[in-house]
C-alpha cells in the first residue's frame, strides 16, 4: 500500500434545520437553545470508502467528518446535539475549571441571570459539565481551528518526555473522536520520534513548532479492577473542561493546533475507519517486514494462528534493569497461565512478550512446551530512555508481533494495564483482556 488515502462524506439531507444548542459569544444563556450552527454534531449518515491521492506528493490527512453510527436511531428533526454523551448530567464548580479567558464572574453573573430567586444555593456556585463545555466551545470557536495533529516525539516544551507508543495511539483515537463532533480535521505525527524511521508513510518536519508543544496536563482515567482482577476503566466526566481549556491556552498556527494528549477516548466503541487509519499510518517499511516475517519463521508461528501473552512488569524492570521479583507477584503470574492453558486446546500456540527478561527465562524454562519467547533488547518509547537502532526495531518487532495475533492475554501490574498491548489490539481488531497482577 503505497498510496495515502483520504476520506470524503456525504452529508444526509435534512428535512428541516436541526434544534442545537449553542451558546452565543457576548453571553451565556445556560437555559435556552438557538437555532445556530453547533461544534457537536450527530453523526451523518453514508459515508463514501477512502480512495487513494492521485498525486503521491499528497500528504494524509484524516477528514474529520462522521462516518454512520448504526446504534444511532434518532431522527435529525427535533433533537438537541449532545457534546460528550457521557459528561451530561454532572455538576462540577465553575471556578476549578473556567478557562483563564474566561472569568469566574462572567459565567456567574449569566448564570445568575438565568436563574429565579427560588433557586437553591448551590446554583451560584456550579453550572452543568454540559454547559460549561458548551461555553468554553464557543470560545474555542473563535480560534478557527481547522485541524488537530496530535505529535509524538521525545520530548516537547521545557524537556517536558512522552510516554509510551500505546498511550499515544490512545490520545488519537481521544481527538479522533472530539475532532469528529467537531467538524475539524486530525493527523498523526510521529516525524520527530525515532520509530517514524520503520514507517512508510511519511510527515512532513516542523521542528520549531513541534518543540513548543505543552503536553496536555492530567488524564481522563479512573481506574476500576472488578472481582476477577480484569482492569477496566472510566473516564473521568471533569476531564471534557480541562481539555477545552488546554485548547484555548494553544496557540494556532496557521489554522493547525499542535497537541500532544494519550487521553482515553470517551467512546470504547473505536470506529473501524479511525482504526483503518492509524493502521495506514503505521504501515511498516520492508525491512521491519521481513524482520517480523523472518523472527515468525523461527518461532513457528504464522499470522493469527497463536496466542500472545503480553506481561508487563513495569519500568522498574524494562528501565531499572530489576531482576527481583517476589513469590507472590511469581505465584499469580504461574497461577493465571495455568488457568489460561487448561481452558484452551493442547494445540493452542503461544507467544510470549514481556519487558521483564528475568520473568521470561523464567518462564520459558517451567512452560517451555506451551509458549514460545524471543530474547532480544527492547525499549520504551518514552519517559526520556536512550533509544538506540537495535531497541527500536525490536520494540516494532513486538508491536507487529502483538498485532498478528489471534488473541491477547495481558498481565500487568499497573492499575491501568497497559496501553501497548491494549490499544494494538484495539488498532487491529484483535480481541483482548488485561488482568492486574500485584507487584508485592
Amino acid at each position: 500500500m503505497n498510496k495515502s488515502l483520504q476520506y470524503n462524506y456525504n452529508q444526509k439531507k435534512q428535512k428541516k434545520p436541526p434544534r442545537i444548542a449553542y451558546v452565543p459569544k457576548n453571553s451565556i444563556n445556560l437555559t435556552g437553545v438557538t437555532n445556530n450552527e453547533s461544534f457537536f454534531s450527530k453523526p451523518m449518515a453514508n459515508p463514501m470508502m477512502p480512495h487513494a491521492y492521485k498525486s503521491s506528493a499528497s500528504l494524509p490527512s484524516y477528514r474529520a467528518k462522521p462516518p454512520i453510527n448504526d446504534t444511532d436511531n434518532n431522527t435529525d428533526d427535533d433533537d438537541i446535539n449532545k457534546p460528550l454523551v457521557l459528561f451530561e448530567h454532572k455538576l462540577v464548580n465553575a471556578n476549578n475549571f473556567l478557562s483563564p479567558k474566561v472569568t469566574t464572574v462572567e459565567a456567574n453573573n449569566n448564570v445568575n441571570s438565568n436563574n429565579n430567586a427560588n433557586a437553591n444555593a448551590n446554583t451560584e456556585s456550579t453550572i452543568s459539565l454540559k454547559e460549561t463545555v458548551l461555553f468554553l466551545m464557543s470560545k474555542f470557536r473563535e480560534k478557527q481551528v481547522k485541524r488537530i495533529i496530535n505529535v509524538y516525539q521525545e520530548s516537547y516544551r521545557d524537556n517536558k518526555k512522552a510516554s509510551g507508543f500505546g498511550d499515544f495511539l490512545r490520545g488519537c483515537y481521544y481527538l479522533m473522536q472530539f475532532c469528529r463532533e467537531n467538524f475539524i480535521q486530525f493527523d498523526m505525527n510521529m516525524m520527530n520520534h525515532p520509530l517514524s524511521k520503520y514507517f512508510i508513510h511519511k510527515k512532513p518536519y516542523l521542528e520549531d513548532i513541534f518543540l513548543n508543544i505543552e503536553p496536555l496536563p492530567g488524564n481522563n482515567f479512573t481506574p476500576y479492577i472488578d472481582k476477577d482482577r480484569t482492569i477496566g476503566h472510566k473516564n473521568d466526566p471533569q476531564f471534557s473542561v480541562a481539555f477545552v481549556n488546554h485548547l484555548l491556552g494553544s496557540t494556532v498556527y496557521q489554522d493547525t493546533l499542535y497537541l500532544y494528549s494519550i487521553a482515553y477516548p470517551y467512546s470504547e466503541s473505536i470506529s473501524e475507519l479511525d482504526k483503518m487509519y492509524v493502521r495506514y499510518c503505521l504501515e511498516p517499511t520492508r525491512e521491519i517486514e521481513e524482520y517480523v516475517e523472518s523472527m515468525m519463521i523461527k518461532l513457528n508461528i504464522s499470522a493469527r494462528n497463536y496466542i500472545t501473552i503480553h506481561i508487563r512488569s513495569g519500568d522498574r524492570f524494562l528501565i531499572g534493569g530489576a531482576t527481583n521479583m517476589s513469590p507472590r507477584y511469581l505465584s499469580q503470574i504461574r497461577g493465571w497461565l495455568t488457568q489460561l492453558f487448561n481452558s484452551g486446546s493442547p494445540s493452542d500456540k503461544y507467544l510470549l512478550l514481556s519487558d521483564n527478561m528475568s520473568l521470561k527465562h523464567l518462564l520459558i524454562e517451567e512452560y517451555g512446551d506451551r509458549l514460545c519467547a524471543t530474547f532480544i533488547p527492547i525499549t520504551h518509547s518514552g519517559e526520556g530512555v536512550l533509544i538506540t537502532d537495535t531497541s527500536i526495531k525490536n520494540t516494532l518487532l513486538d508491536f507487529y508481533l502483538l498485532s498478528k495475533s489471534s488473541a491477547i492475554y495481558s498481565y500487568s501490574c499497573f492499575n491501568h494495564g497497559t496501553g501497548f498491548s491494549k490499544w494494538t489490539a484495539k488498532t487491529y481488531n484483535i480481541p483482548y483482556i488485561c488482568k492486574f497482577v500485584d507487584y508485592i
